[in-house]
Order: C-alpha cells, then structure tokens, then sequence
C-alpha cells in the first residue's frame, strides 16, 4: 500500500520550463531549501512534440547539492484515451526511471480518457446526465492508466 507523502515532501513543484509557472528550478530550489523540506520533485508539462526534456534534466541535476534535500525529477504528461495513450514523447516514457532520465512520469487526469479521446468534466457530466453510469467513467480511468504503469 502507497502512503502520501510526508508533511516534508513536495512531489510536484513546476518551473518555468512549463507554460504556467513563474519559477525557475533554482529559485524552487531555494524556496524548498526555505521550508525545510526534506524532499522535492521538480516536475514540468510535456506534451508529445515537447523537445525541452533534456535540457530540464539536465538544469536540475546540475543546480548545488544540498545534504538535507533530496532532489528528485519528472514529467507530468496527460492520459488521452481509454487505452492509456500518454501524451509524452516516447523517448521520454522510455527513459523513466533510467539513468538519464526523469525519475518519475506523472500522469494527469484533468480530463477523462474516453475510448477515442478525452472528455472534458463538462461533456463528462453531460454524458452521465444522459445515462452513463459513473462506475464506468471510474473503470475507463483505471483502465488507462493500470495495464501500462502498474
């Protein structure tokens, strides 16, 4: 069983490397050497056509070691269909976790991965008012993300 993070932990911060923040990664960096935390992961957007991801990793590995904080990296990439289709170049899904590469992919769920793309929460709603059971909306969210990443 997964536990949530400890009060210390900030596993999704963004940089200016995403198109809606204002930070870079050494002034997040700064920020979380402030609060005291203990562990940060510096985590930017990516879409399929993203090309900035090395330059990203290679920003973050390179900013000043602190011994209390451990530095950690990943992208945040959207689920765009029921059969888990990840808007992320595949050069980057394949590197998760490899040496090289983002430790971590973080998959958003802003929309509903329907079965030919995604549904918005409004027109998610309206096809629920109009009969789609909610436990099926449920199982086409797992069933995207469960037999790919699990």
């Amino acid at each position: 069983m997964r536990t949530l993070p400890a009060p210390d932990e900030d596993h999704h911060v963004h940089s200016t490397f995403s198109d809606d923040a204002v930070s870079t990664p050494a002034e997040n960096l700064a920020a979380a050497d402030r609060m005291g935390l203990r562990v940060v992961r510096m985590v930017d957007h990516v879409r399929e056509s993203t090309t900035y991801v090395p330059e990203f990793l290679a920003t973050v590995r390179s900013l000043p070691r602190i011994e209390s904080l451990t530095v950690l990296t990943g992208v945040e990439a959207k689920i765009l269909d029921a059969d888990g289709t990840v808007d992320a170049p595949r050069e980057v899904l394949a590197s998760i976790g490899e040496p090289g590469g983002a430790d971590r992919i973080l998959l958003a769920d802003h929309q509903v991965p329907g079965p030919l793309g995604p549904w918005s929460p409004r027109g998610t709603l309206q096809r629920i008012v109009d009969g789609l059971d909610p436990q099926d909306v449920i199982q086409m969210l797992v069933t995207a993300m469960v037999p790919r990443y699990m």
